[in-house]
């Protein structure tokens, strides 16, 4: 029996640092409790950000603060207190001590792969990856206590490469080390003349998430219909179809439906606006506290599902000004300070950030996928509640165990056209 999965969700993340002239001080410290909030805080003013109300979009917020996590280590005075406040951080004298390492660990849980190694998705179980890695010309040197922390933390690989007099075969590698961490998805991330002589470090994210429906749709429901745009245009797109028991929650500007995925905490929470009401009208009042509310009471009930089959695609060649205008001005300039990372002086020149979400119909799935929450009592007959993702939605994939957001986007268009 062929059968509708999700599959392919890739994204890559790089910064590029140029040398300039050094300043400034300070230190710092987080509370644990509320870092994870903290991260999908910063998640949501970032997509606020990026979103355009006609695009479809796909973002990862959580690539772009696992590397600015790591920049914090390495900042000192008005750069890490930007940083800081930037990714919702509470501040005291001391030392930083947030724990991206934890976070990654209880994202990846007992179904990902190992970090930074190289895993083959298969037709048979949920493949999720995160890896980094940090690339610095052969003439630049790092703090030592920097280099010990985040060695102990396990959170990059470390590399060394001739930007200075080989800038395009130093590009090359990176590229392909980001195309074989995405499984081929991800091909020249850093497009050419973007590492120059002046380059002095390159930080690299990938995650990469192949995921199977925990509750298949079957091929031979999905329908030809009409999906609703924003200008009140209808296309015919492929709706998937099914009837089961999904976790729901509603409130009175939209529906939340989530969707899991075989073997893995991760899950697809699709936000389907009621009536009226648009996807921007939910952004406005949409934040951490909202989602994890909405989220938090979402209970199983038998729901009739139908969304359309969308593959998103988005490249943000642009993030250095998206977070300058939330705040993070001076790392990008030659007042910036990453004292504690070297003794030499940076500054961030770009920052790059590609994502792809497909879901498509391709390959079968074991019939035991589908077996196992099929099936709820309830004392009395509840009524089946209607979700059709027919008109612009959003989307938000997350970690349901740490709570974490990975990436959030919408679809206004599912056609692509």
């Amino acid at each position: 029996m062929t059968l509708i999965k999700q599959k392919w969700i890739i994204i890559s993340l790089v910064f590029l640092f140029l040398s300039f002239p050094l300043q400034a001080l300070s230190n710092s410290t987080t509370d644990y409790n509320t870092q994870k909030e903290a991260l999908n805080e910063f998640a949501f003013d970032l997509y606020k950000q990026v979103a355009q109300s006609n695009q479809n979009i796909i973002i990862s917020p959580y690539s772009l603060s696992s590397l600015l996590v790591i920049l914090l280590n390495g900042a000192q005075g008005n750069t890490q207190q930007q940083l800081a406040k930037l990714l919702h951080f509470n501040y005291e004298n001391g030392k930083n001590n947030f724990n991206l390492d934890a976070i990654d660990q209880e994202l990846l849980g007992s179904n990902a792969c190992p970090r930074d190694a190289y895993c083959k998705p298969n037709d048979n179980n949920t493949v999720f990856l995160i890896a980094n890695a940090l690339w610095a010309d052969r003439s630049f040197s790092y703090i030592p206590a920097f280099l010990t922390t985040l060695q102990q933390a396990k959170v990059t690989q470390f590399h060394q490469a001739d930007f200075k007099n080989l800038p395009e075969k130093a590009r090359t590698t990176i590229n392909n080390w980001v195309e074989k961490k995405t499984n081929g998805y991800i091909q020249q991330l850093i497009p050419q003349g973007a590492i120059s002589k002046d380059t002095k470090l390159v930080l690299v994210n990938a995650i990469y998430f192949n995921g199977l429906w925990m509750l298949p749709f079957q091929r031979k429901n999905t329908l030809l219909k009409p999906f609703l745009l924003k200008n009140g245009v209808s296309v015919q797109t492929p709706m998937m179809n099914q009837e089961n028991r999904f976790l729901y929650s509603e409130d009175e500007h939209l529906q939340l439906l989530q969707l899991g995925y075989t073997n893995s905490n991760i899950k697809l929470a699709i936000l389907l606006p009621k009536g009226n009401y648009t996807t921007q009208d939910v952004l406005k009042t949409l934040n951490q506290e909202i989602f994890s509310k909405l989220v938090s009471a979402s209970i199983e009930q038998k729901v009739q599902v139908s969304i359309p089959r969308f593959n998103l695609d988005s490249t943000f060649d642009t993030l250095s000004s998206t977070l300058q205008k939330m705040g993070l001005k001076e790392a990008f300039t030659d007042q910036a300070n990453f004292s504690k990372m070297t003794k030499s002086a940076l500054s961030i020149s770009a920052i790059i950030q590609k994502a792809i979400i497909k879901v498509d119909e391709k390959g079968t799935v074991a019939t035991a996928a589908t077996s196992t929450l099929l099936i709820a009592t309830a004392a009395y007959p509840q009524p089946i509640i209607k979700f059709n993702a027919n008109h612009p939605f959003l989307l938000v994939l997350f970690d349901a165990k740490s709570g974490i957001i990975l990436f959030i986007g919408q679809v206004m268009n599912p056609t692509g056209v």
